[in-house]
Formats: C-alpha cells, sequence, structure tokens
C-alpha cells in the first residue's frame, strides 16, 4: 500500500522536475487511481491524498487533481474531463485495468500532457513518457521467504494469481 503511494508521489515529483512545468503559471496535474474497494485501497487513496496535500503545500503553482474511479468505464470518463474540462497538462494514473484504458491514455497523450503510468502498464508500451513500477515477483519472493521462516515447516500456503491482464 505504501509502496503504491510512494510511487505515485514520486511520479508526481518526477513530472515536476523533468519537465519543467513547476516554472509555468500554474501546472493541473491530473492524478487518477482506483477508489477504495478493501483495506489496500483505502491506504493507498490515503496516502494519495496525504502527498497531493504535501506536493500543493511544496509548489503553490502546482494543482493536482485527484480522481477515484469505481471501474475502467469511469476512469475512462475521468480522464477525458481532465483534458476537456481541466486541462491537465500532466497526468498520472495507475490503470483500474490496462485494455480498457489504452485509449483513453493515449488521448490524453495526444492533448499534450505528460504521461506517467504506475504500477499497472498498459497494453501497449510507449504511450507513457514514464513507467514506475515496483518489482512485484521480487516482493513474493522475499515474503514466501518470509512466510516460510515463521511457519517452521508447518502449515499450508495458498496461492492467489492477480489480475490476468495485470501488465
Amino acid at each position: 500500500m505504501r509502496a503504491t503511494s510512494k510511487l505515485i508521489a514520486t511520479a508526481t515529483a518526477l513530472i515536476l522536475c523533468t519537465t519543467g512545468l513547476a516554472a509555468a503559471e500554474t501546472t493541473t496535474i491530473g492524478v487518477s487511481i482506483p477508489a477504495p474497494t478493501h483495506g489496500w485501497a483505502q491506504g493507498m487513496n490515503w496516502h494519495a491524498n496525504e502527498a497531493k496535500k504535501r506536493l500543493e503545500a511544496t509548489y503553490p503553482d502546482v494543482k493536482i487533481l485527484l480522481e477515484l474511479a469505481s471501474d475502467p468505464s469511469d476512469q475512462a470518463n475521468d480522464l477525458e474531463d481532465m483534458v476537456s474540462v481541466h486541462k491537465i497538462d500532466a497526468l498520472v494514473i495507475l490503470p483500474f485495468e490496462s485494455e480498457p484504458l489504452t485509449d483513453p491514455v493515449r488521448r490524453v497523450k495526444k492533448s499534450g500532457a505528460f504521461i506517467t503510468v504506475v504500477d499497472r502498464g498498459l497494453a501497449q508500451e510507449g504511450i507513457e513518457d514514464i513507467y514506475v513500477a515496483g518489482n512485484n515477483p521480487e516482493l513474493g519472493t522475499i515474503s514466501a521467504k518470509y512466510m516460510k521462516e515463521r511457519m517452521e515447516g508447518k502449515g499450508n500456503i495458498v496461492v492467489l494469481r492477480g489480475i490476468s491482464d495485470d501488465h
């Protein structure tokens, strides 16, 4: 939870540093992430809000528009509003799902916005300017080793597979 939130905050800060957007009169950064449906997502959203507060306090000429989507269609609609209504200069997105968000993110890119994709990649690489992700396989390996040590050879471990289009 904190790792993804840190990725979102880092991605937003990277946008400010790498694009020169911080020097603009007012810069609007859209952040689009899934709405909380469980504890992990609730924590991610809490940390995203805290990062928004800190970044806006640090960069007074930056407005961060944080949108929470309940499904891919809702997220695609949020992206359209970010471009047409709010005229965002940059987008940080953790796609709800890869395939349905690829074309909407492509349209945001065509508007001239700087694109950062966090954690779950799009169905087509190269649309984003920056892709920021953790090392999920290594996280799984370290977690499994920890459980093995703690269980001392007793008990069962159930392995659950993630979303099938998780890139």
